[in-house]
């Protein structure tokens, strides 16, 4: 499992942030200081106001059949940030693989104020370099209103705790050379390599 019981994380902007498990479904719920003149609230429970601030509730979970409609805004998002276009027959794919608990393709989301901010996909698979599968962090997404309240921080530690309960031996991911504000984050949670990605 992830935790045993709840555990404080030490993470910039979050106070009271607690990683909790219900199952086998992934959970990690935080408190954020979040600025009501930058970020469009709509609907849920504000625990309280603090300094101009509104602190709210982030939940970052499993992927679930119910979620398509409002996770599909992000995964085009997503391709749009990556200057990517795909056809519905592949985003139908996709969605049917998130939610087939039998593929390899697992799928994460950051929940705020009952709407659905974040999203990472993850795909567990087999290495001819380890008796013990790998993680691949494939797709990883914040919606902009969003950004800068740790939010890609904690979909990563959520991947990382993902995987190793999925059994695997480490979790890599690619980026874009000119996505300088991801690479500053991720240069503080993983090592880069030196390889270099070649594509037919």
């Amino acid at each position: 499992m992830l935790a045993d019981k709840p555990t404080t994380a030490q993470v910039a902007g979050v106070v009271n942030s607690r990683l909790i498990t219900s199952r086998s479904v992934h959970v990690v719920t935080a408190q954020i200081l979040v600025d009501p003149a930058s970020v469009p609230l709509t609907g849920g429970q504000l625990s309280s106001t603090k300094a101009g601030a509104i602190i709210t509730e982030m939940i970052i979970r499993q992927t679930r059949n119910d979620d398509r409609q409002a996770w599909e805004p992000l995964w085009h998002g997503y391709l749009e940030f990556y200057r990517s276009a795909l056809t519905p027959e592949v985003t139908d794919a996709t969605w049917a693989a998130l939610c087939d608990p039998t593929s390899p393709v697992h799928g994460l989301v950051a929940e705020q104020d009952n709407q659905l901010v974040g999203l990472a996909h993850l795909i567990v698979h087999a290495t001819t370099w380890a008796t013990c599968p790998t993680c691949y962090l494939e797709d990883l997404y914040v919606a902009k209103p969003w950004r800068g309240q740790d939010i890609a921080r904690r979909l990563i530690e959520a991947a990382y705790a993902f995987a190793d309960e999925s059994g695997a031996g480490s979790v890599y991911w690619m980026t874009q050379e000119y996505n300088a504000p991801a690479r500053s984050l991720y240069d503080t949670l993983a090592h880069r390599t030196s390889f270099v990605v070649y594509q037919r």
